[in-house]
């Protein structure tokens, strides 16, 4: 599935606003959660509470309940963050969580890995990012055509080389420098 134009620009807004707050933040990490209670053979929780069949498609992203006091201090946080920002920027994430929540299932699972891995980025990831949107940004039309085609010959050819050496299997991702991502295809 190839996402439109607007779909990548919700993709860069959400992940600038979560970066902002994300360094907005004073306090450290809360404290990873406690394991969750063992489970009796009659199908209960160690703690007699019962099992939560309201949600059983939990996705594995998300993250297991909290104490109590976890949750407090959490929601404080989150609520001092939220009124340090400026209504400008609270009006934006808010356009960008109901656009969240408009999107597909598929749709929204893509944005969020493609956020989550902009934020699990080391600095020289980030900086390469950024080094090659600049120089994206500076080519003229016609030379971006060029980087394309281009990405697109050397795609091909590796591709014709992996399935002469080994034949049989797919070839894996195609990366023309050594783990760099290929030019983004915009209009």
């Amino acid at each position: 599935m190839k996402p439109c134009y607007p779909t990548l620009a919700v993709i860069g807004c959400l992940a600038g606003t979560l970066s902002l707050s994300a360094f907005a933040q004073d306090e450290p990490p809360p404290p990873p959660p406690p394991p969750p209670p063992a489970e009796h053979p009659a199908g209960k929780r160690a703690d007699d509470r019962p099992r939560d069949r309201a949600r059983p498609d939990r996705r594995p992203h998300q993250q297991p309940r909290f104490s109590a006091e976890e949750w407090t201090r959490m929601e404080h946080r989150a609520d001092e963050t939220w009124n340090r920002l400026p209504a400008a920027e609270k009006v934006q994430v808010m356009r960008f969580h109901r656009a969240f929540k408009s999107m597909g299932d598929e749709e929204r699972a893509f944005v969020r890995e493609r956020i989550e891995r902009f934020m699990d980025m080391s600095d020289q990831e980030r900086r390469q990012l950024k080094e090659n949107r600049e120089r994206w940004k500076n080519l003229d039309p016609e030379q971006r055509d060029e980087v394309r085609r281009e990405y697109r010959r050397r795609h091909h050819e590796f591709e014709q080389r992996w399935r002469e050496e080994h034949p049989g299997e797919p070839p894996p991702p195609f990366h023309p420098r050594g783990g760099h991502r290929p030019p983004p295809d915009q209009p």
